[in-house]
């Protein structure tokens, strides 16, 4: 152009996003840094055992986060159950049975959460039990009864006694005896041990329920 008798160069700036985007098509890169980060999509449940128990016994649960696309997501999870009066949950996963019923026991992370059922049935015990010495042992080494149960002790011709450690509720000892049969109730729940005192590690236990 001239001005004035003179030439002059006039310069076209151009902005480097305009000319990047012009040499790219206009278009976004998806597998790029402005792919959006995977989220939370789903939590499924399992357990290691059995989701029928009894009061006082426990099962593993574990969780398992998953993204959209099913690959694993990394995230911390709360556990909770709906009926704690029939199955507590610990912090870890681990139920605990508490009485007859059922509980939906869920882990969570945000609104996101994955629930199991856990059915707690009524444990029952036997009312009467027999122990029995064959050799130089009782048999079975842990008896579980009923509270008010009845135990047999089943001596054989060799002499044992039965002598129970100090607790309460615990039935009088079984001074020695042969070829004869001693029943004792337990009218108290607890833990009952008892050793024969003439054979060194005769010993077994009594739990009443």
């Amino acid at each position: 152009m001239q001005i004035n008798g003179r030439t002059t160069i006039q310069a076209l700036m151009v902005s480097p996003m305009l000319f990047l985007a012009a040499c790219s098509g206009g278009g976004s890169d998806s597998t790029g840094p402005g792919q959006p980060l995977p989220v939370l999509a789903s939590i499924s449940v399992s357990a290691t055992g059995s989701t029928s128990i009894t009061p006082g016994i426990g099962v593993q649960l574990s969780a398992v986060p998953k993204d959209a696309s099913g690959a694993l997501f990394n995230t911390t999870v709360t556990w909770s159950s709906n009926n704690p009066a029939a199955a507590t949950v610990s912090a870890s996963g681990l139920v605990l049975g508490v009485a007859a019923g059922t509980a939906a026991i869920s882990a969570r992370s945000g609104t996101i959460a994955g629930t199991i059922n856990v059915f707690v049935g009524s444990a029952t015990f036997p009312l009467t039990q027999d122990i029995d010495m064959p050799g130089l042992s009782f048999s079975p080494l842990q008896a579980d009864i009923a509270q008010g149960g009845v135990v047999r002790f089943n001596f054989p011709a060799l002499a044992h006694n039965v002598i129970f450690s100090a607790a309460t509720g615990a039935p009088a000892d079984i001074g020695v005896s042969s070829s004869t049969t001693v029943s004792r109730s337990f009218l108290a729940k607890g833990t009952f041990n008892y050793t024969c005192t003439l054979h060194a590690g005769m010993s077994a236990v009594i739990i009443v329920h």
